[in-house]
């Protein structure tokens, strides 16, 4: 078990790469590759295929947008050659458990750095100065007891026209 979420780790780290380094770069990438050769190849793949959109959109010479295209049109035929390879080795649905169990991650910390967000802007919250206690209220008299609210007041108008 702890095999597979070693190689986990690995996958998110490869999903998460930005697209302008190479994936063969990086030093997870052989082991991986040993243990998943076809999911290490369809990542590959398909991180070079977007590559390869991203600059077909930004290509302004027809030339080269047909070469970028024709690329494309082989890494497809490539992709769809090793998707079969997958399904064949069972690594089909070691991705998908890769795939699931990275989105619950993302989806896990998303929502702690939110909570995070929240906590932040509740202390800040706190902070604010509360009205008098009643019973704070109570020990004075009725004329105090109208000034410490109307003095309360002052100060809060104060500190919001800042």
């Amino acid at each position: 078990m702890k095999e597979k979420a070693k190689y986990r780790s690995y996958y998110e780290k490869f999903m998460r790469l930005r697209l302008d380094r190479s994936i063969v770069e990086v030093a997870e990438y052989q082991p991986f590759s040993r243990r998943y050769p076809h999911l290490a190849e369809s990542i590959r793949l398909r991180r070079e295929l977007s590559r390869l959109e991203h600059r077909l959109k930004s290509e302004k010479h027809s030339a080269s947008r047909l070469q970028i295209r024709r690329k494309m049109g082989v890494i497809k035929s490539k992709l769809r050659q090793i998707g079969i390879l997958k399904r064949i080795h069972g690594e089909s649905k070691q991705e998908a458990i890769f795939r699931k169990r990275a989105g619950i991650n993302t989806l896990k910390s998303r929502i702690t750095q939110a909570l995070q967000g929240f906590s932040t802007r509740t202390r800040k919250a706190i902070r604010v100065e509360l009205p008098p206690s009643l019973y704070e209220l109570k020990s004075l008299e009725r004329v105090e007891t109208g000034q410490a609210l109307k003095d309360w007041i002052h100060r809060r108008s104060k500190r919001h026209h800042r």
